[in-house]
């Protein structure tokens, strides 16, 4: 059994059994979609490891699903940014407040994890290599839960 499947279905199988006559489900989507898809489950599954890319690599081989995956990734990382910017300036005017030095952390944490994930997309980008994706969980094996 593969490794994805230890841990139930992942976007991509459930996605291919949506779509079980396509050959490439993508097609069916629209780029919000996909960002959408990428922001609220692509990017953890990622993280955690439950992507085979032998199998599914192929959907970031496809040019609408790597850019819009990856336009989702550089808003998180921006979006991140951001709100650590704020937290940062706040805990540097206004120090010692608990809440604001643990959410600067989880932003962080988050600004981390994003940019590992832009890094890597766009190496894919510009390599059409998904061999680049494959150590994302141990990269951010410490990070698993953060998303």
């Amino acid at each position: 059994m593969q490794e994805n499947n230890k841990r139930g279905m992942n976007y991509f199988d459930s996605m291919e059994r949506r779509y079980q006559d396509a050959v490439n489900f993508v097609i069916y989507l629209k780029p919000e979609q996909i960002q959408r898809s990428a922001k609220e489950r692509i990017f953890r599954e990622m993280v955690r490891g439950n992507v085979d890319y032998s199998e599914h690599g192929k959907y970031f081989q496809d040019e609408k699903f790597l850019e819009n995956v990856l336009t989702a990734a550089r808003d998180e990382l921006s979006n991140n940014i951001t709100i650590r910017n704020a937290l940062v300036f706040q805990d540097t005017h206004m120090p010692g407040i608990q809440a604001v030095i643990a959410l600067r952390a989880r932003y962080e944490i988050l600004c981390y994890i994003f940019n590992i994930l832009v890094g890597k997309l766009e190496m894919v980008k510009l390599s059409d290599d998904i061999g680049h994706l494959v150590d994302i969980p141990y990269i951010l094996s410490g990070y698993r839960n953060q998303l």
